[in-house]
């Protein structure tokens, strides 16, 4: 199944009831996630993936190429011995990092994050999103999904998840996906749950999803595999970036 993104009506629906600062904030994370950066592919079948952020300098790197305004801050922020920290303003939220001197040390310390059920709330804010990789500990305490969604693109699933739902509205290409879909079962949009929307690169024109008898196109697509839940059962949508091209099964 196939969408040329929205129709006119619900596009025209959705915008007339979205407020004028919750407009503003739609615009703003929309250009800041539709910029992702382009991997080179792959070798074999398997989908290219970005390279593994192991530093602060390279995840910094990720970011900024992917149209996101960072500025350095220095507030008063938790210290953990044996890790050098930074802190950054990401769309008037805070992240920090702390880089540890090899990914063992990190891996030793953030442990105990694992299950949600560590100290990490003597630290940092209760409903704080902790990610890991490499040397690095990624700690966000703002609520703005794009940025929780952007953030797990390069980071991978969270050591211990934010705690506050995603902030609507959705990037477009989800938006699109919750549509389509909720269509084709017969159910509200509104009733549909979305689990996870990451940023992917597709090796053709069909998403992985060919219709039958359809011919793709062998070429790097960039877009969103996103996981819904209707009715208790989860579904995969494959999305291009804008969400001009969505399909599922």
């Amino acid at each position: 199944t196939s969408l040329n993104y929205y129709t006119d009506n619900v596009l025209s629906t959705n915008w007339m009831e979205i407020k004028r600062d919750q407009m503003r904030k739609f615009l703003r994370s929309t250009v800041f996630l539709l910029l992702f950066v382009i991997i080179t592919a792959c070798g074999g079948e398997s989908l290219p993936t970005p390279p593994p952020i192991e530093d602060g300098d390279s995840l910094l790197s990720a970011l900024e190429g992917a149209g996101a305004k960072l500025r350095e801050v220095d507030p008063d922020i938790p210290e953990i011995e044996g890790a050098f920290s930074r802190a950054y303003e990401l769309n008037r939220e805070l992240l920090l990092f702390y880089e540890f001197k090899n990914e063992e040390a990190q891996e030793s310390y953030t442990e105990t994050f694992r299950d949600a059920s560590g100290d990490q709330g003597a630290l940092f804010a209760e409903d704080a999103g902790l990610w890991r990789s490499g040397k690095l500990l990624v700690v966000y305490e703002g609520k703005d999904g794009g940025t929780v969604l952007l953030l797990g693109g390069f980071l991978g699933d969270p050591l211990v998840p934010p705690q506050t739902e995603f902030d609507e509205p959705y990037p477009p290409a989800v938006v699109a996906a919750i549509y389509l879909a909720a269509d084709d079962v017969g159910v509200d949009p509104t009733s549909v749950e979305v689990v996870s929307a990451k940023p992917v690169i597709w090796p053709d024109s069909c998403l992985m999803y060919p219709e039958q008898g359809e011919e793709c196109t062998e070429a790097e697509t960039t877009g969103w595999r996103v996981v819904l839940s209707i009715n208790g059962e989860s579904v995969e949508v494959h999305t291009d970036e804008l969400g001009e091209n969505v399909r599922w099964r």
